[in-house]
């Protein structure tokens, strides 16, 4: 699923203000009071280096041994747990032990289902918490009794409070509410209150075990349920579907988003108006696409014009081509393809630029006479002649500066 680059922004600058609030507001007065009696054993910096240290080390332990058991509890196969970069990968072959790279702020844990429609992340995500709490509350006891103790555990309750800090650091990233760097536990709390959400989800994970270790995928599931996660997922089908060329049982799916009871965002419905407008443009007969295109409200024509999206961008080309009859149109939107098919998600990057290849070459066969714009990965082929002219012209200097 596709990241949001706003919300881990925001993740960031959230951890980074506790950091200064409580190196500010709680370490520095124990420092201040402290300092001395604490210098005459380890100096302090060394001491907050220190705690930094095992407090990175504690809350990533706690983190992905929470992740571990609670996929025992969820019914779920784990095929990786890597803690700060070392740790257990499941391959073909076997389990390796090891240094692996992760995806995460301080380790990454990943599952399988067991049992699509029954296993539930609940206590994957239950568990982390629970370690939090017991160990917010065993550091908070040992600094209040080394409060007690004055100068002389002056050091514990540094050591205590910067772990506390980097505990809740770490926690805030795992449990922010959106999808971050990676699929965090708070994102997975956004999905598993739905339990069409948490079926999907689970065969998220089903198609990139197959996908992985190389064996069969799941056949896909198209979801009737429709929330904003299914659909996106549906999406996906669609795609696969449009490029096998079977249109009909793609646009049967995209119905279900369009049905007005669904309770989805409008720019997802938006999206899937564009991709039925494209599949009626795309088919030889246009009536029934000249008609469902002058239906459309002007906020869906405003969609379309905006051209944010692949399926946007593909239903202007076609709009231009076959409605409008303007070639500088449907190269002004061409020209914009490279851009757009950066936002697109990579379950559906190569199905996108599959379609819009396949519409291209139908414009250039039914406009004959216009000079349509290549598109980005044609550019070698529309343009051999400057490119061989600009290879004979390096070849040419090269042998100069040798002559030289």
């Amino acid at each position: 699923m596709k990241k949001n680059d706003f919300a881990t922004i925001i993740a960031y600058v959230l951890m980074l203000g506790v950091a200064i609030l409580m190196g500010l507001l709680v370490i520095k007065p124990v420092l201040d009071e402290f300092g001395n009696a604490i210098n005459g054993s380890i100096h302090y910096i060394v001491l907050v280096i220190l705690s930094l240290m095992a407090g990175v080390v504690l809350n990533a332990l706690l983190l992905e041994f929470g992740h571990l058991l609670g996929a025992r509890v969820g019914k779920y196969e784990v095929l990786s747990c890597v803690i700060l970069g070392f740790g257990m990968k499941k391959t073909k072959e076997k389990k390796k032990l090891g240094f692996h790279t992760f995806e995460g702020l301080v380790g990454e844990t990943t599952v399988r289902p067991l049992d699509p429609k029954n296993s539930s992340l609940g206590a994957y995500v239950f568990f982390p918490v629970l370690g939090l709490i017991i160990e917010v509350t065993v550091l908070m006891i040992i600094r209040n009794v080394a409060s007690k103790q004055g100068g002389d555990l002056a050091w514990l309750q540094v050591l205590s409070l910067t772990m506390l800090s980097v505990g809740i650091m770490v926690f805030i990233y795992d449990l922010f509410p959106a999808h971050i760097d990676s699929e965090n536990d708070g994102f997975l709390l956004t999905l598993i209150g739905n339990p069409a959400n948490r079926y999907a989800y689970n065969n998220i994970l089903l198609q990139r075990y197959a996908a992985n270790f190389g064996v069969e995928a799941p056949e896909p599931v198209v979801y009737e349920e429709i929330t904003e996660f299914t659909a996106a997922l549906n999406i996906i089908t669609v795609t696969r579907l449009l490029v096998d060329g079977k249109s009909k049982e793609a646009e049967a799916i995209l119905e279900h988003h369009l049905n007005p009871e669904a309770r989805i965002p409008s720019a997802v419905k938006a999206e899937a108006m564009a991709y039925k407008l494209a599949i009626l443009l795309e088919r030889k007969d246009k009536t029934a696409g000249k008609k469902y295109y002058d239906e459309l409200s002007d906020a869906q024509r405003r969609y379309i014009a905006d051209m944010m999206t692949m399926p946007a961008l593909r239903c202007y080309v076609l709009i231009a081509a076959y409605i409008e009859n303007n070639e500088d149109e449907c190269n002004y939107a061409i020209d914009k393809v490279s851009r757009v098919l950066k936002t697109c998600l990579p379950e559906v990057l190569e199905a996108e630029k599959t379609l819009i290849d396949s519409e291209v070459k139908e414009i250039r066969e039914q406009h004959i006479s216009w000079e349509v714009y290549p598109l980005p990965w044609e550019e070698q082929d529309f343009y051999p002649e400057e490119e061989n002219s600009e290879e004979e012209e390096s070849s040419e200097e090269e042998e100069k500066e040798t002559k030289e």
